[in-house]
């Protein structure tokens, strides 16, 4: 479904470089409203999605796909298109632009380049920030000097330091990790116990909460002990899945296996039209 015809787009673009300004808005009738009128929502939409405050970003965290998303402000990139479409229409429709299109074309371009070339980057080039620690950390752990594990929660350590920084921070949970459960965890070991339960999250509560009997956030049990364990080296652990995922790894597992016969049988029956003008050729021989 279009939002606005062509022509309605170009006699907007046209007005805004014209006298004809306030008497094109008078022509328009009830249908061009309602296209311009879904146009202004759709161009909203990113400041109402990017505007914060706790009780409106609750409401966000309940509409499907849009709960998911984590970096809000990419919705400004909306902008870039229309921008994009609006700048060429203007240009096509303006007598005086139009005329020296390809000079501007070329000046435009080479204000781009220009201005990325001659653009101070020396903030970027000042941060204090060192990785030598970080790049130290993974020679070591290629050269199997470090293990990677998890011994404990910290505020000022980080990963090098086998340590998991607390608190994370993972937009998900709210850009001010409002809806971060954090629950009974604090700074010290990741094995600590107290009240039957571990200092370290359970992964499994926020992906299948149900199939696993737990809530998004909750920890290890000291029962679990064992997971809790091969998870902080990295390694597996069992947990249970939805009905959901069973279902789309079994039809994974059935779509590579016909892609594996589609390819031995495919691959055999190309080999064979090659190869069958040659056997032929040897069996007819005398």
């Amino acid at each position: 479904m279009k939002f606005m015809d062509k022509k309605l787009l170009c006699e907007i673009a046209a007005s805004l470089t014209s006298k004809r300004f306030f008497h094109f808005w008078k022509t328009l009738n009830w249908k061009d409203w309602i296209y311009l009128g879904s146009i202004g929502v759709f161009l909203f939409l990113p400041f109402v999605l990017t505007y914060y405050t706790p009780a409106w970003n609750a409401v966000l965290k309940q509409i499907p796909i849009i709960k998911s998303s984590s970096t809000m402000v990419r919705w400004y990139s909306i902008y870039i298109p229309v921008v994009i479409l609006l700048a060429v229409l203007i240009l096509e429709r303006t007598a005086i632009l139009l005329k020296y299109r390809y000079p501007l074309v070329v000046i435009s371009i080479l204000f781009v380049i220009i201005s990325n070339v001659v653009t101070e980057r020396n903030y970027y080039h000042q941060q204090k920030y060192n990785p030598n620690r970080i790049e130290m950390a993974y020679q070591q752990t290629i050269q199997g000097k470090l293990i990677p594990q998890i011994n404990g929660i910290s505020s000022n350590k980080d990963l090098t330091q086998q340590v998991s920084q607390m608190p994370c921070y993972e937009p998900i949970f709210g850009y001010r990790l409002e809806s971060f459960p954090l629950k009974t965890l604090h700074q010290g070991s990741s094995l600590a116990a107290g009240k039957g339960r571990l200092n370290i999250k359970n992964p499994a509560c926020y992906l299948y909460p149900e199939e696993n009997q737990c809530a998004p956030g909750d920890h290890f049990t000291t029962s679990q002990i064992k997971d809790a364990r091969l998870f902080l080296n990295y390694q597996p652990f069992s947990f249970e899945f939805s009905l959901a995922q069973k279902m789309a790894n079994f039809l994974s597992l059935c779509a590579l296996i016909g892609v594996v016969i589609f390819l031995i049988g495919g691959g055999s029956f190309y080999l064979l039209a090659l190869l069958k003008p040659r056997i032929l050729e040897i069996f007819q021989k005398p």
